[in-house]
């Protein structure tokens, strides 16, 4: 072999080897080191209380908190409407304080939805903002859009016939001929529904009419047409959005505010959403557009309630069932 082709070739080998050793380092371990070294700034510039981690977001450094504490610092007790759940760090799971409504969806996201969501970033998104439990769950509540699992109707059926008399212990006593002013109920007020259950807006008045013979034969009479008379309440007809719909929706909620890192275009989000569910869903049951430029994000994200997608402003489409 000639000598100059084996220098050329060593040289080949020795460039190779220096490829496979440094291109793992600079792609794995030099943003580990980076990461760490972020997380240690932001330990010592921003510490976190009670058991929170301190995570890096961009320049801004936030606290991920735990057992039971929120709050930017993780000094503010958590109430009835937190819950501690386990959320992943790289390749560690650690313990993390969020509202009791979000671990499922984090979960549900990607299971169900295809929608990837990182929980580190929305809980120290979160935190940044000094967000409750309460609000988070406020969030991605959709409190005035109808369930059809939440909905109800109570009908209300009056017996059609009296009891035979042997059946309640002998006859009937009948009232002597005397003067009894009647008892009647006024008209009754307008109704109301909530999530699909009917509410009396008024209650029963009290009139008395003009005092009314009352004889034996009269009172049998009465009792048998009043108990004869049957009324039922009818359910008023309300639209509503499956449970599937209502899940995708509070995702999509969720996958705004880690992509814009806005509070005010995740709150936003959710009242467009809210408005559309209430209001041309239940006919269009198509594509939704959400501008954010009220929110201070230029940008438009467009909800596909069929297939289950989000298209991010650039073009980006995630989800799908």
């Amino acid at each position: 072999m000639p000598l100059r082709l084996f220098i050329i070739l060593c040289v080949v080998f020795l460039i190779i080897v220096l490829v496979a050793v440094l291109v793992p380092i600079f792609v794995v371990a030099v943003p580990k080191h980076n990461a760490a070294s972020a997380k240690t700034g932001c330990a010592k510039t921003a510490p976190c209380e009670n058991g929170g981690v301190s995570v890096s977001s961009g320049d801004v450094c936030s606290c991920v908190c735990a057992n039971g504490y929120t709050g930017s610092r993780c000094t503010i007790a958590g109430d009835a409407s937190c819950t501690t759940t386990q959320i992943d760090d790289d390749s560690e799971s650690r313990n993390a304080t969020m509202g009791s409504e979000i671990p499922r969806l984090f979960e549900d996201s990607q299971n169900n939805y295809s929608i990837p969501l990182d929980p580190l970033t929305i809980m120290a998104l979160f935190s940044q903002n000094n967000v409750s439990c309460t609000t988070e769950n406020a969030l991605v509540s959709f409190r005035n859009v109808s369930n059809n699992k939440a909905r109800r109707s109570l009908p209300v059926d009056l017996p059609a016939a009296p009891l035979p008399e042997d059946q309640i212990g002998g006859s009937i006593p009948t009232a002597t001929p005397e003067n009894v002013p009647t008892r009647t109920l006024a008209a009754r007020g307008s109704t109301s529904t909530m999530n699909g259950i009917i509410f009396d807006g008024s209650e029963p008045t009290e009139v008395h009419g003009p005092p009314t013979s009352t004889t034996p034969s009269t009172t049998k009479e009465s009792s048998a047409a009043s108990s004869s008379a049957t009324t039922t309440t009818t359910p008023t007809p309300t639209a509503t959005v499956s449970t599937e719909v209502l899940d995708f929706s509070r995702i999509a909620v969720l996958y705004i505010f880690e992509k814009t890192g806005t509070l005010d275009a995740a709150m936003l989000s959710e009242e467009k959403i809210e408005t559309y569910l209430t209001g041309p869903y239940p006919s269009s049951k198509d594509k939704y557009t959400i501008d954010l430029t009220n929110s201070g994000v230029n940008g438009n994200y467009t909800l596909n309630f069929e297939r289950f997608q989000i298209t991010s402003p650039s073009g980006n489409v995630v989800g799908g069932k």
